[in-house]
């Protein structure tokens, strides 16, 4: 956490630092609104002395030129907000989409392990707390508690000239005023922290129920997830509660506090007035002031409650983003460079939990080209197999080498790069057919997807959606069936063409028609280069020229199909008992 942590702050203050005069400028308004909470009060008490003093001839000549500046300063304000206007809604948004970009590109270099541990949503709920808190903080901190600390060292400025009473007073106001707040800044922040948690993990559970909408209805759990739902609002509306009530006390406390403090300038006030030691103007000053300090005052409050909300949210925020990368690549990795494919593995020992080692010791070297087919049952370890050469987890001990390079100290990217793979029920972005397919390829030509299409022998069904290869398919494809999302995924690995292939029951989703002619695609596919296969349907895995075995993490058997089933063994039970070309269910480890 330490690293990324250093990290995003450098990343932060690098992207603050492009936008430098713009926050200039935004401390350049307050100061101009903090000298003008004062400075037009003053000019109407100079107003109110003149028109009291001078004679009615005189009133024209006497009060254009203080009028004029009363004028002048008004515009200067108003001008210096509109730029204020300007500046939020010009800059705050590319602010906001620099810090969002930093976070996603963290994010993204997480192992899928990460997220199987984290509601996606509300990973994406907290990146878009920090992008939303980081400006408002900034905000609040420029716009409200600096031009209103400054705006009130000025006002005491401008009472003393009124009478050292009045700048004491509000000094020992201003004193009591951030004491209290600050000794309070803490709680408030717990208790923020405490309701954004909450409200996250609201927001994570209404996309999860969507995300797996059709087991909700076909489970007909419409009543349990609602009743859930409102469990969880219910310790929402708690925390929110508690919140709300604490800054309640808080503002109950500041607000009265002027109160007092208003009343004894006003006797002050009229004491200087029969006593003739105050005037007219100075009546006027310390009223209009008294105003603008109780709007200050309500901006400081309401800004506290804020700005610990907005501190809070970019807390909860951070523990997210600032998790360690569980796979990280080591410095100055270099680039994957595959030309035969060969993958060795050795002395590999894995395992999820120490006292359940799944693998020890695993020495294996599959040579260039091959085709080799994965068999065992469910939890024997075939899916982790493919992952550690994935990189999805690292090794507890030994190496897996491709092509006489340690995989650990190639970059990430350019080894997934290599590797192409079709899972058994493959995942779809919510964009295009032509997007989803493009995506093993980013500049191929529309001609060149069609043609891929054709291979997978989508290009028919693709034909016959409304907008044919503009048809958007739904968040994970769920516009498909599932033969048509595998013949999609089918396509996009087509198009990538990677040099080693991972097929995890690549046709499982396909009639039998479909799936005869795209095994003959699939088998083009595989010429010259490392294929692996994981199978539950043994009938499959004739065309390999190897098969292993799986039981319980180890390789109980490898060789090829035709000698398999010829020996006693795990290989020809399985091909034996077989109910319908797929293997038995078996408990996993």
């Amino acid at each position: 956490m330490k690293d990324f942590s250093f990290s995003f702050k450098s990343s932060i203050v690098a992207i603050l630092r492009q936008f430098k005069w713009i926050f200039i400028a935004q401390f350049l308004i307050a100061i101009f609104w903090a000298i003008d909470m004062s400075l037009r009060p003053y000019l109407v008490k100079k107003i109110v002395d003149k028109i009291i003093l001078i004679p009615s001839l005189q009133v024209f000549s006497s009060l254009i030129p203080i009028i004029i500046l009363y004028i002048f300063t008004s515009i200067i304000i108003v001008a210096s907000f509109r730029l204020y206007d300007w500046i939020i809604f010009c800059f705050q948004p590319v602010v906001k989409k620099h810090i969002s970009t930093v976070l996603v590109q963290h994010m993204i270099k997480h192992s899928p392990s990460f997220y199987h541990n984290h509601f996606s949503g509300s990973v994406a709920n907290k990146i878009n707390d920090i992008t939303n808190s980081v400006p408002s903080i900034i905000n609040i901190i420029i716009d409200r508690l600096f031009s209103s600390t400054l705006a009130l060292l000025i006002a005491i400025y401008t009472v003393w000239s009124v009478n050292i009473k009045f700048a004491i007073g509000l000094t020992i106001w201003i004193v009591v005023f951030l004491f209290f707040s600050i000794t309070m800044a803490y709680k408030a922040k717990h208790l923020s922290d405490k309701a954004a948690e909450v409200r996250s993990t609201i927001a994570g559970h209404i996309i999860d129920i969507f995300t797996n909408i059709v087991n909700v209805c076909f489970f007909a759990k419409m009543d349990y997830e609602h009743k859930r739902l409102c469990s969880m609002y219910e310790k929402s509306i708690k925390a929110e509660q508690a919140k709300g009530w604490f800054l309640i006390k808080i503002h109950t406390f500041q607000e009265g506090s002027f109160i007092i403090f208003q009343s004894i300038c006003f006797w002050w006030l009229m004491l200087g007035i029969s006593n003739q030691t105050n005037t007219s103007g100075d009546f006027a000053l310390i009223l209009i002031l008294n105003i603008s300090i109780i709007n200050c005052l309500h901006n400081i409050s309401h800004e506290i409650g804020e700005f610990s909300t907005s501190i809070g949210n970019l807390t909860q925020g951070l523990r997210i983003v600032t998790t360690p990368l569980e796979i990280k690549d080591i410095p100055g990795a270099k680039d994957i460079k595959v030309n035969q494919g060969e993958i060795v593995f050795e002395n590999v020992k894995f395992y999820y939990y120490k006292n359940k080692p799944l693998f020890e010791n695993i020495c294996l070297k599959i040579p260039s080209g091959q085709k080799v087919g994965l068999v065992g049952y469910s939890g024997s370890g075939k899916s982790t197999f493919v992952n550690l050469i994935l990189r999805v987890f690292d090794l507890k001990e030994g190496r897996i080498i491709i092509d006489n390079q340690d995989i650990k100290e190639i970059s990430q990217v350019s080894l997934r790069r290599a590797i192409g793979i079709i899972s058994q029920d493959p995942l779809l972005f919510h964009r295009t057919v032509a997007e989803n397919i493009r995506y093993g390829k980013e500049d191929a030509l529309d001609e060149e997807i069609i043609k891929i299409a054709k291979q997978a022998h989508a290009h028919n069904f693709i034909c016959k959606l409304v907008q044919s290869y503009n048809t958007l398919l739904g968040e994970r494809g769920v516009k498909l069936s599932g033969g048509e999302r595998q013949r999609i995924a089918i396509a996009r690995i087509l198009l990538k063409n990677p040099p080693i292939l991972i097929l995890d029951e690549a046709t499982s989703h396909l009639d039998s028609i479909t799936e005869s002619m795209i095994q003959k695609s699939l088998l083009d596919l595989m010429k010259e280069k490392t294929t692996i296969v994981i199978a539950h349907r043994l009938s499959t895995l004739l065309e390999m020229d190897r098969i292993l075995v799986f039981d319980k993490g180890k390789i109980v058997q490898d060789g090829t199909h035709k000698h398999l089933i010829t020996v006693e063994g795990l290989y020809k039970k399985l091909w034996d008992t077989q109910l319908d070309g797929f293997l038995p269910f078996q408990k996993k480890l």
